[in-house]
Parts: C-alpha cells; sequence; structure tokens
C-alpha cells in the first residue's frame, strides 16, 4: 500500500493537471482569437457604398466578445492599388462592427483587417465591384423600327437555302439566320484559350482567410477562402462551373459553381497537416476553356493549429521575498503544450510591481522568465506574441508571513544576544525585533531588487537576516543606517 501511494499521488496529480489543460482551452474557445472581414452583400457598384461587416471569432469560429477594448484597422485596396483606411473600436461585449467604403472604380478590390495592438489574428478577404449600370435605351422610333425590321430581312452574309416547302422547280432562296450560338459564344472573345491578351478574360483566383505570418491554423476547421470572380462586363448568362486540384487537406464544394448572374463564388479549403507551400490551381470549367486573369494557380501557407497562448499553472500569489519561475506556451485545440515549426518570441508584461528577467524570449516551446516583486499589491502578468495575448493572469504579493518570520528572527536573535551578552531579557527581545525588522525592511525592499540569486529570494532568507541582525544588536542597526545615508 505505502509503495502505491507515489503512483497514486502522481496519476492524480497528472488527471488534474489535464483537466486543468481542457479547462483552459475550452476557455480559449470562446475568447476572441481572430477578426474576420467580409463584403455585406455580394453585389457592389462602384460610386457606391460597399458596407463591410467585421466579426470577432473565437476558437470554435464562433461569434467572441472582448473583455476589453480592441482597436481594429480596416483597409480596402481599389483594383488600381490605391488604398484607404478606417479604425473602429470593439467595446467589450461586441462582437461585429460594420463600415462603409466608398470605391470609386470597378474591379477585384482587397480588405484587410489587423488589430492595432496585435493580440488578435487578422484577416483579408476580395469583393467584387462592378461597372455602374447603364441607363435604359429609348424605345426605337416607328422610321428605325421600319428600317430595322428591313434590314433583319436581308441580313449581310446570310446563308442561302432551299425552302423544303417549295415545289419543285419553284424553289426559292430564303436568308437564314445562323443557328443559335452556344452560350459560351456569348463569352468575352478572350474567354477562350489560345488568345493572348487575357486582361479581359472573364474569370479571376484569389485566395484569402486569416492574415497570419504562420499560415492558416492547420487545425482542420480554420479555412482559407478560395474566392473566384467573374470580371467580364455582363454577368454570365449560365452557371459557370469550375473545377480545382489542391496540394492536400479538404476543399468543398468542388466544383466550385458560379451561379447565373452572379459574380462570385468560393471553396473552403482546411487542413489538418501544416505544410509552407500549399497550392491549390484551376482544373477545367464549363463551358470548355475559359481563361482567368492572371495565374490559374494560387498559393497558400498553412502553419501550426496554435489556439492560445498562456501560462503553464499560472500562481495566484507569491511572497515579496520570492522569486517565481514563469513559464508560457502556445497551446492547441486540445489544450496540450505546442512545439512550433518556426521560433516565435515572446514577451512578458506586469505592471510596476513585478520585474521580469528576461523580458523578453525566443524559442520554439517554453519561454521562461523569472518574476521577482518589488512591492506589495495586486497585479497581473501576460505574454504577449503577434496575433497572440494571454489571458491577464491576477498575481498578488504578498507580505503577512514575511513579517511573521521577520518578528520570529527578531525574537530568536534576542534570545541569543542574551544568553551571549546577559542584560534584560524583554530589552533584548524588544531591541532584536525591532532591529530585525529594520534589517529585514532593508534586505526586502533595497538589497533583494538588486540581487539576481535566487538561493537569497526566500522566505528563509529572511528569517536568518532578523536572527542575524538581531543578534548584533545595536551596531548592525548603526551599519544599516549609515548604508541608507539617514
Amino acid at each position: 500500500m505505502s509503495r502505491s501511494l507515489p503512483f497514486v499521488l502522481l496519476f492524480t496529480s497528472g488527471l488534474l493537471h489535464a483537466q486543468s489543460m481542457s479547462q483552459q482551452a475550452q476557455a480559449a474557445m470562446d475568447r476572441p482569437l481572430r477578426i474576420d472581414v467580409q463584403a455585406a452583400q455580394s453585389a457592389n457598384q462602384a460610386n457606391q457604398t460597399v458596407p463591410v461587416q467585421l466579426m470577432l471569432r473565437g476558437g470554435n469560429g464562433q461569434p467572441a466578445s472582448p473583455q476589453m477594448p480592441v482597436t481594429a484597422e480596416v483597409q480596402l485596396t481599389a483594383p488600381s492599388g490605391t488604398s484607404s483606411t478606417q479604425t473602429v473600436t470593439f467595446s467589450p461585449g461586441e462582437s461585429t462592427k460594420q463600415l462603409n467604403f466608398n470605391v470609386a472604380e470597378s474591379g477585384v478590390a482587397k480588405l484587410s483587417v489587423r488589430s492595432v495592438n496585435k493580440e488578435l489574428l487578422g484577416s483579408s478577404t476580395y469583393v467584387y465591384v462592378a461597372q455602374p449600370a447603364s441607363p435604359p435605351k429609348a424605345p426605337p422610333t416607328k422610321k428605325s423600327a421600319a428600317k430595322t425590321k428591313k434590314t433583319a430581312t436581308s441580313p449581310p452574309g446570310g446563308r442561302a437555302w432551299l425552302h423544303p416547302t417549295a415545289p419543285f422547280g419553284l424553289a426559292r432562296l430564303t436568308f437564314a439566320a445562323y443557328p443559335v450560338a452556344s452560350q459560351q459564344n456569348d463569352l468575352p472573345q478572350a474567354a477562350r484559350k489560345g488568345r493572348d491578351d487575357r486582361s479581359t478574360a472573364p474569370l479571376m483566383l484569389q485566395i484569402s482567410g486569416v492574415d497570419n505570418p504562420d499560415g492558416i491554423p492547420a487545425d482542420g476547421r480554420t479555412a482559407a477562402h478560395v474566392q473566384i470572380f467573374w470580371t467580364a462586363p455582363n454577368a454570365p448568362t449560365q452557371d459557370i462551373q469550375i473545377w480545382l486540384t489542391w496540394t492536400n487537406g479538404d476543399l468543398a464544394p468542388n466544383p466550385v459553381i458560379l451561379p447565373q448572374s452572379q459574380r462570385t463564388a468560393e471553396a473552403l479549403w482546411t487542413s489538418k497537416y501544416a505544410l509552407p507551400s500549399a497550392q491549390v490551381r484551376v482544373a477545367a470549367t464549363n463551358p470548355p476553356h475559359l481563361e482567368f486573369q492572371g495565374s490559374i494557380v494560387a498559393n497558400a501557407k498553412f502553419g501550426d493549429p496554435i489556439l492560445s497562448l498562456d501560462f503553464a499553472i499560472p500562481p495566484d500569489k507569491i511572497s515579496i521575498v520570492d522569486a517565481l519561475n514563469l513559464t508560457a506556451m502556445f497551446f492547441d485545440q486540445l489544450g496540450n503544450p505546442l512545439r512550433t515549426t518556426t521560433n516565435k518570441s515572446v514577451q512578458f508584461l506586469g505592471g510596476s510591481i513585478l520585474r521580469f528577467n528576461p523580458v523578453q524570449t525566443d524559442g520554439n516551446f517554453s519561454f521562461s522568465t523569472m518574476v521577482t516583486p518589488v512591492y506589495v499589491g495586486q497585479s497581473a502578468v501576460q505574454a504577449v506574441s503577434d496575433g497572440y495575448h494571454s489571458p491577464l493572469r491576477p498575481i498578488r504579493v504578498t507580505w503577512i508571513s514575511v513579517l511573521v518570520l521577520c518578528i520570529v528572527g527578531g525574537i530568536c536573535g534576542g534570545v541569543l544576544s542574551f544568553l551571549t551578552s546577559q542584560g534584560k531579557l524583554w530589552m533584548r527581545l524588544i531591541s532584536g525585533v525591532i532591529v530585525g525588522a529594520v534589517a529585514s525592511w532593508a534586505y526586502v525592499f533595497v538589497g533583494l531588487p538588486n540581487v539576481s540569486a535566487a538561493i537569497l529570494h526566500s522566505q528563509l532568507s529572511v528569517l536568518f537576516v532578523s536572527l542575524l541582525a538581531a543578534f548584533s544588536g545595536v551596531k548592525i542597526l548603526e551599519t544599516i543606517i549609515k548604508r541608507l545615508g539617514f
């Protein structure tokens, strides 16, 4: 039974730790992780307002509201490359915002958003802005209609054929129109392959999504948006199908369908494995041989499936004389520590009553710093990296235990002084407590902040300092006063 006790304790500790990590991951799912941007409507025209919707999303992809204000910067880049920027702030409890942009030119414009303080991931998307609708033409007059009718009965280049109902020998020539053109022939000339000029091709392929230097999180949930636009002057007169091939993960739907009279369609591309150079390619179209402006290949990067940045078992209190080794880590959806494929930089913040050494550290797994208090009170620590901010973890700097040790050390020092030098015991005890308190105060608030040795940052050191100071008596008190310049 005694031999199995350590194993039981170890198993229980591991179970509690796993439960804590699971709760931490669930809390991270509900916190804002990124800012999504999208056009509020699919049909937009130049010289008219383009409404843009922003949404804060958590790790589960659902809307999430922040606990602290989040300031975001939204940029719209027009087809010509000119850009305009607006700033908006999400207040606590808000998860959506809407802005309006004015676009003076037609084509595919890019929308991107980022958090000003880099506490959240940004994102991007593309939106098609159509040319203003042409005013309707006036109905033809009687004279022009008669002329049109006459022209229609004798089209130039018409095809002559024998009317099947004409009696033999009385055959007459009839001018017939060409057979009804296929819908592909209704497409712009540059739509068919073999054309050198692709600037007027009717289709365009773009890829957008989470704006992160590490790439789209490869968590099987966060998607890259494969967007296809119909950029011809007139909307398509039939459904357009585009088949895609891709290197990894899942992509749906395939084919991507541009509905008749609409100009935008997209597929969602997810991956469960990181890949720095993923690729999607147009394989075929229906109608066949439709041309694309630019490339028919789009590249994406799938990175580490990071859900959050947080501390591993953060404490809720620390003594004024203690030194704490604080470790931050990146976590995945299950709350497991994650080793990143690239080195990342993490900075530590904690107010004025805490000191960090180092303030910033680099690595790919654990990021540690030594925390030493410089005063008592309430503070909060936070780990910060580009796109990821840990929750504020409160830490209370305590002093009562240090005071108790100071008194105990002063009493013990006074007793030792009485045993070696005699005198009155009560005077030795009082002087010991006073001298021990002064020495401990100087040690804690003057000496420790300038000492890096971890062995000195402990409550046991306070006990010995107080005891030795009380034993030495008035001489040590005079030395402390002179050193402090009093």
